[in-house]
């Protein structure tokens, strides 16, 4: 049980002895140990502090509890969150086209008109679940899936090219921030005069030719 005690926190009556409700004080203080629900009811009526076993002081009172408990859950909380790093995007972007490639199984005219050759109607629908369409005409229901299906291919073509996209745009931002930072790097120099920066060499090559496994597994060009 959660027992403390109660010290009274009115100036006027810090050094109070005595009875308040049904607890005994000695110079502002309760004698004995009290449950939550006690410290509670008091702290409602008037200021309190509350002091336990280790002689740790706090305000007494539900209304001070909730702000305390409220107060360690946002110390638990980490506003700032690293940002994403370019190369992390690029990785993210890579693995969001990986699973824009992966294709359901698709049927054509004539496989579906296999299928209801061989199992009916039963069959057709076994197919238009997978791409969520209904109807009890064999006919209609062939079309409604080859549909479906065309609707698919294009949204994930759109997909695939926003990726693409999204990746070039990131590759040129880590060509950039490499370039950026080669004056600041050490080593031989090239014909130009300037350091060779490998990592920049690298994205630089990746952003052109389009190897984005690459540009994923280089490094973060230093700041």
């Amino acid at each position: 049980m959660d027992l403390k005690k109660l010290r009274v926190a009115s100036p006027h009556m810090r050094n109070y002895t005595g009875v308040l409700g049904a607890v005994k004080f000695v110079n502002g203080e309760s004698v004995e140990w009290l449950p939550r629900h006690v410290r509670d009811r008091m702290a409602a009526a008037m200021p309190f502090d509350e002091i336990d076993e280790n002689g740790v002081v706090m305000p007494a009172g539900s209304v001070h509890r909730m702000i305390r408990e409220a107060a360690s859950r946002a110390e638990n909380i980490n506003p700032t969150r690293p940002r994403q790093t370019e190369a992390e995007k690029i990785a993210e972007l890579e693995r969001a086209k990986l699973d824009a490639q992966k294709i359901p199984e698709l049927e054509t005219r004539e496989s579906l008109e296999a299928i209801a050759d061989r199992e009916g109607i039963t069959g057709v629908r076994r197919v238009a679940a997978r791409w969520g369409v209904k109807h009890r005409s064999i006919a209609v229901l062939i079309e409604m899936i080859l549909e479906a299906q065309e609707a698919y291919l294009a949204k994930r073509k759109l997909s695939l090219e926003k990726v693409r996209a999204e990746q070039q745009k990131s590759l040129e931002k880590i060509a950039l921030a490499a370039a950026a930072a080669e004056p600041a790097n050490e080593g031989p120099a090239d014909e130009s005069g300037k350091t060779p920066d490998p990592v920049s060499q690298t994205i630089t090559e990746a952003a052109a030719t389009g190897d984005l496994a690459v540009a994923v597994s280089t490094e973060k060009a230093p700041e």
